[in-house]
């Protein structure tokens, strides 16, 4: 496996905002921070938020849709309800990812080819 994805410029370009979790819409009524992704392809990090606690680390990406993350790092604040079951989801879906689809403002993350969790792009200036 290489680092970073060379053959997808447009990912460090975005902030991709979790918009599906395994089949169910990832928005929380109340939720202060959305759950996202920042994409750093030159050294092969990302960091981001659960919705509820920071997150960073590594990730690799192979070939046109190979893509691994590597064990992150959280802040341990306490997430109750919803949005501890939703971040404990989410960290369990980029755990077990082991594809990628990126189109246009859409990026999918899949798993023996099943989703897993859907972003999309909120455009850096």
């Amino acid at each position: 496996p290489t680092r970073g994805c060379a053959r997808s410029p447009g990912l460090a370009s975005a902030r991709w905002r979790l918009v599906q979790l395994e089949g169910r819409a990832a928005s929380i009524s109340g939720q202060p921070t959305p759950p996202f992704l920042l994409f750093k392809p030159e050294s092969g990090r990302l960091s981001g938020s659960t919705g509820c606690n920071r997150l960073n680390g590594e990730y690799r990406s192979w070939g046109m849709s190979g893509f691994a993350v590597l064990p992150l790092a959280t802040t341990r604040m306490a997430c109750q309800g919803e949005r501890g079951e939703q971040e404990v989801r989410f960290l369990g879906a980029l755990a077990r990812a082991t594809h990628r689809i990126q189109a246009a403002n859409s990026l999918e993350l899949l798993a023996d080819g099943l989703p897993l969790a859907r972003f999309e792009a909120e455009y850096l200036r």
